[in-house]
Protein backbone atom coordinates (compact mmCIF):
# COMPACT_ATOMS: atom_id res chain seq x y z
CA UNK A 1 0.00 0.00 0.00
CA UNK A 2 0.93 3.77 -0.17
CA UNK A 3 0.74 4.25 3.11
CA UNK A 4 3.29 2.09 3.89
CA UNK A 5 5.74 4.08 2.12
CA UNK A 6 4.74 6.88 5.02
CA UNK A 7 4.90 4.84 7.52
CA UNK A 8 8.44 3.07 6.59
CA UNK A 9 10.54 6.36 7.25
CA UNK A 10 11.97 5.40 10.61
CA UNK A 11 12.98 2.11 8.90
CA UNK A 12 15.95 4.84 7.33
CA UNK A 13 16.41 6.49 10.51
CA UNK A 14 19.34 4.52 13.01
CA UNK A 15 17.07 3.64 16.01
CA UNK A 16 15.06 1.02 16.28
CA UNK A 17 11.24 2.09 17.53
CA UNK A 18 7.73 -0.15 18.68
CA UNK A 19 5.07 1.99 16.65
CA UNK A 20 2.24 2.05 19.32
CA UNK A 21 -0.52 2.72 16.71
CA UNK A 22 0.02 0.03 14.35
CA UNK A 23 1.52 -2.10 17.11
CA UNK A 24 4.47 -2.82 15.16
CA UNK A 25 8.32 -3.29 15.61
CA UNK A 26 10.37 -0.68 13.45
CA UNK A 27 14.16 -2.24 12.20
CA UNK A 28 15.82 0.19 10.74
CA UNK A 29 18.65 -1.30 8.28
CA UNK A 30 21.81 0.07 10.22
CA UNK A 31 20.60 -2.95 12.61
CA UNK A 32 21.51 -5.58 10.02
CA UNK A 33 24.76 -4.14 9.33
CA UNK A 34 28.33 -4.17 10.81
CA UNK A 35 28.88 -3.99 14.02
CA UNK A 36 25.16 -5.32 15.32
CA UNK A 37 24.95 -8.04 12.35
CA UNK A 38 28.33 -8.90 10.95
CA UNK A 39 29.80 -11.62 8.50
CA UNK A 40 32.77 -12.05 9.75
CA UNK A 41 31.37 -12.96 13.63
CA UNK A 42 29.57 -16.30 14.69
CA UNK A 43 25.61 -15.80 13.32
CA UNK A 44 24.93 -16.97 16.38
CA UNK A 45 26.24 -13.83 17.38
CA UNK A 46 24.87 -11.54 14.85
CA UNK A 47 21.27 -13.27 15.42
CA UNK A 48 21.20 -12.96 19.15
CA UNK A 49 22.50 -8.88 18.56
CA UNK A 50 19.63 -8.37 16.47
CA UNK A 51 17.29 -10.17 19.01
CA UNK A 52 18.47 -8.91 22.07
CA UNK A 53 17.25 -5.47 20.34
CA UNK A 54 14.04 -6.60 18.48
CA UNK A 55 13.39 -8.09 22.30
CA UNK A 56 13.71 -4.92 23.86
CA UNK A 57 11.29 -2.96 20.92
CA UNK A 58 8.75 -5.71 21.89
CA UNK A 59 8.54 -4.81 25.93
CA UNK A 60 7.29 -1.35 24.69
CA UNK A 61 3.95 -3.16 23.87
CA UNK A 62 3.98 -3.40 27.72
CA UNK A 63 5.38 -0.39 28.92
CA UNK A 64 3.22 2.78 30.63
CA UNK A 65 2.33 3.83 27.06
CA UNK A 66 1.95 0.67 25.36
CA UNK A 67 -0.27 -1.53 27.70
CA UNK A 68 -2.43 1.32 26.69
CA UNK A 69 -2.95 0.92 23.12
CA UNK A 70 -5.03 -2.38 22.42
CA UNK A 71 -3.82 -5.46 20.33
CA UNK A 72 -4.28 -3.82 16.95
CA UNK A 73 -3.18 -0.50 17.84
CA UNK A 74 -5.85 1.16 19.67
CA UNK A 75 -5.40 3.95 22.13
CA UNK A 76 -8.13 3.29 25.10
CA UNK A 77 -8.72 -0.33 24.07
CA UNK A 78 -9.47 -2.10 27.29
CA UNK A 79 -7.80 -5.26 26.67
CA UNK A 80 -6.50 -6.35 29.94
CA UNK A 81 -8.50 -8.34 32.32
CA UNK A 82 -8.67 -7.01 35.42
CA UNK A 83 -6.75 -9.94 37.04
CA UNK A 84 -3.88 -9.58 33.94
CA UNK A 85 -3.99 -6.13 35.10
CA UNK A 86 -3.78 -6.70 38.78
CA UNK A 87 -0.76 -9.21 37.97
CA UNK A 88 1.28 -6.98 35.57
CA UNK A 89 1.47 -4.04 38.00
CA UNK A 90 2.33 -6.30 40.84
CA UNK A 91 5.40 -7.77 38.77
CA UNK A 92 5.92 -4.33 37.47
CA UNK A 93 6.27 -3.26 40.97
CA UNK A 94 8.68 -5.93 42.17
CA UNK A 95 11.13 -5.04 39.02
CA UNK A 96 10.84 -1.53 40.08
CA UNK A 97 11.93 -2.62 43.83
CA UNK A 98 14.63 -4.69 42.85
CA UNK A 99 16.37 -1.97 40.49
CA UNK A 100 16.04 1.01 43.13
CA UNK A 101 18.70 -1.38 44.81
CA UNK A 102 21.16 -1.10 42.83
CA UNK A 103 23.86 1.71 43.11
CA UNK A 104 26.10 0.96 39.97
CA UNK A 105 29.28 0.49 41.85
CA UNK A 106 31.04 -2.50 42.70
CA UNK A 107 30.97 -1.88 46.27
Amino acid sequence: MASDWVDSKPALSSTPIHNYERNVVQIPFDVVRPPIADIDLLDVMSYASVGTIIGHEVTHAFDEQGKLHGPTGNLGQNWWSTESRRRFTERERCYIEQYALLTGSDD
